[in-house]
């Protein structure tokens, strides 16, 4: 079985592809964009590296490798988010690293391990999509909290201008905080 592993950073991605013998074939490192991922596979498809069939394996590094899951998926290229625990415990203790290497180990899991491989689906994305929503909306109440508390303490020992000042700007955020809040808790229109 082919197998790529991708080793997912802000800016690139470090991507390795091995050979059903279990030699690496080919690495490269792209922009971390759908166009350059795309455009990268387009290419070894065409040169008969890799297809369809050709099982993808990278960690999860949160909304870094979002987009890359999402073009994968598009793809239509079976993709596999493996724990980078599990990654490295079964490679043993491994001295030296970088993004490149990363990506090697990746697809040589991949490969010993793809028959464990739990594919993800398009619903993985809107779930993930979901936990960055209640997780803004968490922070923006606990913003609120905050400013709530400054109002009751802080205002209550000031005197003068400034105090007023001070309660009315506290006011003004508070409110523009609730009105981010609500519009978090609408559904969202598809895109």
């Amino acid at each position: 079985m082919r197998t790529i592993g991708i080793d997912v950073s802000k800016a690139t991605l470090d991507v390795a592809l091995r050979n059903e013998e279990g030699t690496l074939a080919k690495e490269e490192r792209i922009k971390n964009s759908a166009t350059a991922l795309r455009s990268l596979l387009r290419k070894w498809r065409k040169q008969g590296l890799c297809d369809t069939t050709t099982l993808v394996c990278l960690e999860p590094t949160g909304h870094y490798s979002h987009g890359v899951v999402k073009t994968l998926l598009d793809l239509g290229q079976p993709t596999w988010m493996a724990h980078a625990t599990d990654i490295r415990l079964s490679i043993g203790m491994q001295r030296g690293k970088s993004d490149r290497v990363d990506a090697r180990r990746i697809a040589e899991y991949a490969q010993r391990f793809g028959d464990k491989a739990r594919l993800l689906q398009h619903s993985c994305l809107d779930f993930t999509e979901l936990k960055t929503l209640l997780a803004l909306r968490e922070r923006l109440v606990k913003e609120r909290g905050k400013d709530r508390a400054q109002i009751k303490d802080n205002v209550l020992y000031m005197t003068g201008g400034a105090k007023q000042l001070v309660k009315a700007e506290l006011e003004r955020q508070l409110k523009a905080l609730e009105r981010s809040i609500a519009n978090l808790g609408k559904p969202s229109r598809p895109s």
